[in-house]
């Protein structure tokens, strides 16, 4: 009857601990196709849009290839790398933008700026979202180089990003690994009290 009573308490602590959890960063993998600049050249490449818990997004794991004819003054094809690189907010929203800059270009800075004609996270699995592209750089996607007050611009013509995957994981909450802790103390505790009673 005892062990009875010790192995039902300690399974219903455990499974009311394991049945608490709150739901974590969600992350979306992206590919990037048909890259094309004005002048020529073409961008392809991966990137991870992440969403925190509290709603904001930031970008990671991203590694771009752009080859854009039009900025001859700096090193062509070119990668930009997550841990090489560094990604910062643009005045868009960050759910439709993302801006990568690359300060130890050879002679200078590089700069590639993505807008999207649709917020990413609203993208199922598959789904497509379009580079903007703009003749004027300002409102639209397009690589660029600067060096003691010198620019290159080169704007992307053409391209599309998909939604390879959506990711999310669980996180304990505080009451679950206190509910763990609890019944597998109880179990502990309560198989001394049986041994002694022997």
């Amino acid at each position: 009857m005892n062990r009875f009573a010790l192995g039902t308490i300690t399974s219903i602590g455990l499974m009311a601990a394991g049945t608490t959890a709150q739901a974590a960063d969600m992350f979306f993998d992206y590919s990037i196709n048909n890259g094309t600049f004005a002048g020529g050249g073409s961008m392809t490449g991966t990137f991870t849009l992440k969403m925190a818990m509290d709603g904001t997004f930031s970008y990671t794991a991203w590694d771009i290839d752009v080859d854009a004819t039009a900025l001859n003054n700096t090193t062509n094809p070119y990668n930009y790398v997550n841990g090489t690189s560094d990604y910062s907010p643009s005045p868009f929203p960050p759910n439709t933008s993302a801006v990568f800059t690359e300060n130890d270009v050879p002679g200078g800075i590089r700069s590639l700026f993505l807008l999207f004609d649709t917020a990413l996270d609203t993208l199922s699995v598959g789904d497509t979202a379009n580079l903007t592209a703009n003749p004027n750089p300002a409102f639209g996607s397009n690589d660029s180089w600067n060096s003691n007050g010198v620019t290159q611009i080169a704007s992307v013509t053409g391209g599309f990003v998909r939604l390879e995957e959506k990711r999310n994981g669980t996180v304990p909450e505080p009451l679950t690994m206190l509910g763990a802790g609890a019944a597998a103390a109880f179990g502990v505790s309560f198989k001394r009290k049986l041994a002694k009673s022997k």
